[in-house]
């Protein structure tokens, strides 16, 4: 799959919204880097959040995991990856200088297929539990998808990835756990072209090796919905909210979580 270059990546994560919510968890260590904790420490699952561009500073994030772990009773960690840095808040506005100047510089300094660092803090994770789901947005999908297969060590038991960014066809050929995609209509990144061919692959995972696979698309939803759609925006907040259901009932249905 052909990837859109960098400044079109940001280009399009750029269409975002900052949500209300106060994040109720606190940060710990992980591998030696700065995580976002939230839920129960006893409990036997555990859910794993690769990040977007917007690292773990932004509220959203903070107020999704915690949403993940009322609804699913895990402990969810997520991990900052770019050790304080993020895409700056004000490229929310869609900034063309921002774009053109200082998105590319830091896409070099943090490539989202730079798989040892999302190992190590899946190992340290995956030692606490009995079971890890892995959940991936936009950028966080590459990662995401090498702890669902053997290159990765087949650390996650299941996957899941939001408006994924810089995926390649094989990233689903060689998955071996149970994955959740949740897609939009509008995505300058993962284009139809792009979702038509991973889904074909998917298929074939299916008949082939009876690997399970679920496509949720959300019509007239634009890429970074899931994370950063419009609150105010009826269809957004139903689609928000819908994703993060299905998000939720995977967990449980891969996890034994009632």
């Amino acid at each position: 799959m052909e990837n859109k270059s960098d400044d079109q990546l940001l280009e399009c994560c750029g269409k975002g919204y900052i949500h209300k919510g106060t994040p109720i968890g606190r940060e710990i260590t992980i591998a030696g880097r700065k995580t976002y904790a939230t839920g129960d420490e006893t409990s036997s699952v555990a859910i794993y959040i690769i990040h977007d561009v917007f690292g773990i500073v932004i509220n959203n994030i903070r107020v999704l995991a915690d949403k993940y772990a009322k609804l699913t009773g895990a402990m969810v960690y997520v991990p900052d990856f770019f050790n304080g840095d993020h895409v700056d808040f004000k490229y929310q506005t869609n900034d063309k200088d921002y774009i053109e100047n200082v998105v590319p510089v830091f896409m070099e300094k943090h490539p989202p297929r730079d798989f040892p660092q999302f190992v190590e803090c899946a190992k340290e994770i995956k030692g606490k539990h009995k079971k890890m789901i892995v959940m991936g947005i936009c950028w966080g999908a590459p990662g995401t998808f090498h702890l669902a297969s053997p290159a990765g060590g087949e650390l996650a038991d299941a996957v899941a990835v939001a408006h994924p960014s810089k995926t390649e066809r094989s990233d689903w050929e060689q998955l071996t756990k149970p994955s959740l995609m949740i897609t939009c209509q509008f995505d300058g990144i993962f284009t139809e072209d792009k979702r038509k061919e991973a889904l074909a692959v998917t298929e074939k995972n299916a008949t082939d090796r009876g690997l399970f696979s679920k496509w949720a698309y959300y019509p007239g939803c634009y890429h970074g919905f899931a994370l950063r759609g419009d609150e105010a925006n009826p269809l957004t907040a139903a689609a928000m909210a819908d994703a993060t259901q299905e998000f939720t009932s995977f967990v449980r249905l891969f996890t034994g979580k009632e």
